[in-house]
């Protein structure tokens, strides 16, 4: 049930409104095959001398009347549920989340109001919902964190807002939950959650304020103009870069040749 892409293990009240939800749909659903093994066992175990007075009703009772009492809890919990989620305190952070093939960009907003931009990584307030403005620049992608709550599609030309929380600071997984083309597998990302307002104010000022050129390179990352991946500095010479390449360093020069004398 534990793990980081897994629903059944919330750090968010959308995600626990998830979980409680599929919970109560396997918990019925355990009880109703209890009762369907029942039925089936009494019918092949019966007497065959007796007759069922009312079949009718048998038929009524467990095709009409067991799938409809459970589809309307089901409904009006979701829509309570839903209803106690929109009185909450309005988020006072906000994000936005643009899909690429094959790609995330997360844009936030430095101390000095200025855009600052990250590749598949989200920097976020612990303990406080936060806004997500989801939209796409190609084709329709998913933003799904299954820790933080639920799905939400980004569809080129409009944008869709999710509120998401994270109790507790920490590192949480998310993935693009849409096929996307050829590379939808690497679409994951990170959002970060900083208890410290100042630890997030500087995580987000160190980020990048170069716009997404929508160029990538051979590992399908994006880059931006001056041909740097977008949130991450530069590997220092000798030292491994992000995919365990080595960084160029400068080739030796030969000797300059003496002049003759």
């Amino acid at each position: 049930m534990h793990g980081p892409l897994s629903a059944l293990d919330p750090a968010g009240p959308g995600a626990a409104h998830a979980a409680q939800v599929w919970w109560a749909m396997f918990w019925a659903g355990m009880g109703l095959l209890a009762l369907m093994t029942a039925l089936g066992t009494y019918a092949v175990l019966r007497p065959r001398t007796r007759t069922l007075k009312r079949p009718y009703l048998l038929l009524a009772l467990g095709g009409i009347v067991l799938p409809v009492a459970g589809i309307v809890a089901l409904l009006g919990y979701d829509v309570w549920a839903g209803a106690q989620r929109a009185r909450s305190a309005a988020p006072a952070y906000g994000v936005q989340a643009t899909g690429h093939q094959w790609y995330w960009s997360m844009r936030h907003t430095g101390a000095d109001g200025r855009p600052r931009y990250a590749v598949n990584v989200l920097h976020i307030p612990a303990g406080q919902p936060v806004e997500v403005r989801i939209g796409a620049a190609d084709v329709i992608h998913s933003f799904w964190v299954p820790r933080l709550g639920g799905k939400l599609d980004a569809i080129p030309g409009r944008t869709n807002v999710l509120r998401l929380q994270a109790d507790a600071p920490g590192i949480y997984r998310g993935q693009c939950a849409e096929f996307c083309g050829l590379h939808h597998a690497r679409m994951p990302f990170e959002v970060h959650a900083h208890a410290d307002p100042q630890a997030l104010a500087q995580a987000v000022q160190a980020l990048s304020t170069v716009e997404l050129q929508g160029e990538v390179d051979a590992d399908g990352m994006p880059l931006p103009a001056d041909g740097q991946r977008l949130g991450q500095a530069a590997p220092p010479t000798g030292m491994a870069g992000p995919h365990g390449a080595q960084a160029p360093t400068a080739a030796p020069q030969p000797p300059a040749p003496e002049s003759p004398r």
